[in-house]
């Protein structure tokens, strides 16, 4: 036995390169969701076995996970690790169909000059299949800015005489198994004091989507406006600026899905393999209200071909349709975060 072991470890103790790499990925790992005294322990009695212990883990407790609660806290670390939310954020889930963003996201700093505005944004909003998920404590879906968005105005300018401030773009916003959702959107904003430090501006959006995935499908028509507010907070300076942004938004959503649902009439991932096939049919209708605030760094502000960029943050919340396994549709909240960054350039 002892002759046995020596030879183990001497095998462990000259691994070759790749192997320890790939060793130390999966031990980092499983420490992170698992925590670090069940895998210490495995490790100190058997280095190679630690793959084991996680594909049981996965197989086989996950079984036994769905009847014992408990499951979690007991295999859990002492302490949040950012490893172990990096791991559950990579395995798959339910189904999620439907992104609904709570927000626009655009600027309403007017542009006298005519220009391109272009935009890469995680949004914060909800889903419309959270409208039939099983969901923790008070219904609330945080995204915090699960919800991926490209966006493009343009900036007519003076050429709108005294129109100016009307813009007309588009965004894509991508998000769970769904494809991209293209959104048109017209934006109007100005100056309300001659110092220029406030301004108002609008947006109304709209826009048809649907989908399907795994035997789950739904249709969305949605309609609304966002009207918001920026007030500069630092003196005027075409290099750099701080801003505070805040607003509202009002959606119609008008939707139709299928879902697969369990005995208690939440939805679930649909299998056809194992027999498990769209069972459940939901509609849903209404109009969802938003509200946000943020702040933003406004960078080279008026200079020659770049009309200036834009560093955000915003925080907002509002409310989605939900129906849980009731029948009759209701609303729920959510609240969540997100980062944008813009930049605008054209005519001198």
């Amino acid at each position: 036995m002892e002759d046995s072991m020596k030879s183990q470890s001497h095998r462990i103790k000259k691994p070759d390169r790749a192997g320890r790499k790939s060793r130390l990925r999966w031990l980092v790992f499983f420490r992170g969701i698992f925590g670090q005294r069940n895998l210490s322990r495995i490790v100190r009695k058997n280095p190679e076995s630690y793959r084991k212990y996680a594909a049981g883990i996965f197989a086989g407790e996950a079984v036994k996970g769905r009847q014992d609660k408990s499951f979690i806290k007991k295999h859990q670390s002492p302490s949040p690790s950012w490893w172990a939310i990096l791991g559950l954020a990579l395995l798959p889930g339910c189904t999620t169909l439907g992104p609904m963003p709570g927000m626009t996201m655009a600027s309403y700093i007017p542009q006298s000059r005519p220009g391109v505005e272009l935009q890469a944004a995680m949004v914060p909003g909800a889903y419309l299949s959270d409208a039939v998920k099983e969901v923790d404590g008070d219904n609330n879906a945080a995204n915090l800015g699960g919800l991926g968005q490209l966006a493009v105005h343009f900036n007519p300018g003076e050429w709108f005489g005294e129109a100016t401030g009307i813009t007309f773009g588009a965004r894509v916003v991508t998000g769970g198994d769904s494809h991209p959702m293209v959104e048109p959107m017209i934006r109007y904003r100005r100056y309300i004091d001659p110092d220029n430090r406030f301004a108002v501006g609008g947006v109304l959006y709209g826009t048809y989507n649907d989908g399907e995935h795994d035997g789950s499908s739904f249709e969305m028509a949605r309609f609304g406006g966002e009207v918001g507010l920026d007030v500069r907070v630092t003196p005027a300076n075409r290099w750099i600026e701080v801003h505070v942004t805040s607003g509202a938004s009002a959606t119609g959503t008008w939707a139709t899905g299928k879902y697969c649902a369990r005995e208690d009439g939440y939805a679930t991932d649909c299998d056809p393999e194992a027999g498990i096939f769209s069972n459940r049919k939901a509609d849903v209708a209404g109009v969802f209200p938003a509200a946000f605030v943020g702040l933003s760094v406004d960078l080279f502000r008026d200079i020659p071909v770049l009309h200036g960029m834009r560093l955000g943050a915003t925080a907002a919340g509002g409310t989605y349709p939900y129906l849980g396994n009731e029948e009759e549709p209701g609303s729920s909240a959510w609240y969540g975060f997100g980062l944008d960054f813009s930049v605008a350039f054209g005519a001198q």
